[in-house]
């Protein structure tokens, strides 16, 4: 996940959505989460674990399982855009804590 200034979303492509922030230490910052297409497994661990839930229909939640064959070309697009977007600057951060976690580059990666 990462958050990032609106002007940076400018050419994302049509498929990669991004949200706005609602924390008010990041208020007109753009959020957005992307899952590396080719690393997916199809688990589905990521779905059951993920809070965020449509709140017209409970049972969309904010990440869904898809066909990957179906989706995995586009995916690729929008992932090599995500991982040029910038990355938080962790020392600017206020405090670190379950929102703020998510935005922080991994020291430590598989």
């Amino acid at each position: 996940a990462k958050v990032v200034p609106p002007e940076a979303m400018e050419n994302a492509p049509a498929s990669l959505h991004s949200l706005d922030v609602k924390s008010r230490d990041m208020r007109g910052q753009k959020y957005v989460l992307q899952v590396a297409p080719e690393d997916c497994t199809g688990c589905n661990l990521c779905v059951e674990v993920c809070p965020a839930k449509d709140r017209q229909n409970p049972e969309i939640k904010a990440i869904n399982m898809m066909s990957r064959l179906e989706h995995v070309e586009e995916e690729k697009i929008n992932y090599d855009f995500f991982l040029n977007l910038p990355e938080i600057d962790r020392s600017k951060l206020e405090r670190i804590d379950i929102r703020t976690s998510q935005l922080i580059t991994p020291l430590f990666e598989y």
